[in-house]
């Protein structure tokens, strides 16, 4: 195992502190899910002999349309990405991943000496050898756009085809659908979300893959050599919140539709390029033309104006940083008044 970083998080880290605006803040705020239903109650549980790992499975298959079969549960997204890439490894696969990205889909697998080939997203997927794998999030973070379906079975078809593995993280896709979509499920490929962002649930450490049964059979082994499995309880908690997923998504869409419009109106005033009109979560890319490295400039930012940005540099991508807009409208407003007034001034 190799030495690996995370740079995003590392920045994350140094400058929380002194941030007043956190706009790099990628999921929803946290629900009291008490008021909204949700039954917590320990003793209930217990008293009730609950395998929340089964409904969990089964409420998350009712979801998308797939069997109980093709469901794992696993601690959050960080864990999915961790074991996909474990699964490439021992098939000594080499992954094909566009920039830019998350970063730990690229470094967790870097870390594991697999080797990555990064593709530049226009020419993505690119030229494909027999042993690739991939790893990608759809919608893209940080660009916030989805992938063509035309992609994602290019995807699917090659690795069915030569027995390797994609990874599909769709933390974000709930954000640009009212109902949950159908997943195809197709050999070698997992399908991977988490409660922390469109649930805005991150202290649950919780999450899902979808694949084909012998994909799963695989996670699980992995999984009992690794980390182990979720709480039955907090499986079972979940489980309600999923069934309660209509207010999530009504929350969701009131807020980011709103807060697209916020930003959409101050890249053009600022000149700043982004896709935030053609986008479908809560985050963008925008391009910048300073004379400054990224991360350099972001640090001048949240230094000047207290408001926290994130380096495209650490998903790989120059000349830009990703701004994320989940707080309430008005703290977003003012956080990018100030930004406005720092563009104005290094322009």
């Amino acid at each position: 195992m190799q030495d690996s970083s995370f740079k995003l998080y590392d920045w994350l880290m140094e400058g929380m502190p002194r941030t007043k605006y956190n706009l790099s803040q990628s999921g929803m705020s946290q629900t009291d899910i008490s008021k909204i239903g949700i039954n917590t109650d320990f003793q209930e549980y217990a008293s009730a002999n609950i395998d929340g790992e089964l409904l969990f499975r089964k409420t998350v298959a009712k979801l998308h349309s797939v069997k109980e079969e093709n469901v794992v549960s696993t601690i959050g997204g960080s864990q999915a990405i961790f074991i996909a890439a474990s699964l490439m490894s021992m098939n000594n696969e080499a992954i094909s991943i566009p920039v830019p990205e998350y970063e730990p889909m690229f470094s967790v697998p870097e870390m594991l000496g697999v080797q990555v080939n990064k593709v530049g997203w226009h020419y993505f997927p690119g030229k494909i050898s027999s042993n690739s794998s991939f790893m990608i999030s759809d919608p893209n973070n940080p660009r916030g756009i989805r992938y063509s379906r035309e992609i994602i079975e290019q995807i699917a078809e090659h690795v069915a085809g030569n027995n390797t593995h994609a990874l599909i993280d769709e933390a974000f896709m709930d954000f640009s659908y009212e109902k949950p979509q159908k997943i195809n499920v197709s050999e070698g490929v997992m399908y991977s979300n988490t409660f922390s962002k469109f649930y805005g649930l991150g202290f649950m450490r919780t999450g899902y893959v979808i694949s084909d049964e012998e994909t799963i059979g695989k996670i699980n082994h992995l999984k009992s050599l690794f980390t182990g499995g979720n709480s039955s309880y907090i499986l079972w908690i979940a489980a309600q919140i999923l069934q309660k997923r209509d207010f999530f998504f009504n929350q969701a869409r009131k807020l980011v539709e709103t807060n697209r419009k916020i930003v959409s109106d101050f890249a053009e005033e600022t000149g700043l390029k982004s896709e935030v009109k053609e986008g479908v979560t809560p985050y963008c890319l925008m391009e910048h033309r300073a004379r400054v490295k990224s991360a350099d400039l972001c640090r001048q930012v949240l230094e000047k104006t207290g408001v926290l940005i994130s380096s495209g540099e650490y998903f790989g991508s120059v000349n830009s940083f990703r701004l994320c807009f989940t707080p309430e409208s008005a703290h977003l407003e003012e956080a990018l008044d100030l930004l406005r007034s720092f563009f104005k001034r290094l322009s």
